[in-house]
């Protein structure tokens, strides 16, 4: 009998303690963190672009961990900074010239964060020629996020 009012007493304690202010500081600290992660990704992905421009293939597999994965449609995945770096190279001689991205959502957890958005592919004329989504998984090494797991996939390109 005794063990069941300790336990409640317990638990009661527990709610009233969480819901104080101390509770509510560390949620506000949670969301910083988000909003941290989330420019961190941000301004990986302006260098991403960025590397696009100069058509830069070393810079962009630079941002992706040793052992990344990166999934194409209608392609194996490509595996590792090496190879994600000639998949570019390949891109780029193939016209690609410029890459947007809009991140929709980031979630994060630990040393992983994943990011939810569309993206946009165009060639040296500046024609859309590759639209879609993309979900990544980052990984924070070293203090670094870094492009972990990179799925995309390709919707209509609209023409006007």
């Amino acid at each position: 009998m005794h063990t069941g009012f300790a336990m409640a007493f317990a638990i009661s304690s527990t709610v009233l303690t969480l819901s104080g202010s101390g509770y509510e500081q560390a949620l506000s600290t949670q969301a910083d963190t988000q909003a941290q992660v989330r420019a961190a990704i941000e301004a990986s992905n302006k260098k991403y672009v960025e590397a696009v421009l100069k058509g830069d293939a070393a810079t962009i597999a630079s941002l992706y961990t040793p052992d990344a994965l990166n999934f194409n449609e209608n392609e194996e995945p490509t595996k590792g900074r090496a190879a994600i770096e000639k998949l570019w190279q390949r891109l780029l001689s193939s016209g690609v010239s410029a890459v947007t991205f809009n991140t929709t959502e980031v979630e994060s957890g630990g040393d992983l964060a994943d990011e939810v958005g569309t993206f946009e592919v165009k060639n040296m004329s500046g024609e859309v020629v590759q639209r879609g989504n993309y979900c990544t998984v980052w990984k924070r090494i070293n203090g670094q996020w870094l492009l972990h797991r990179d799925i995309s996939t390709s919707l209509p390109v609209k023409r006007h």
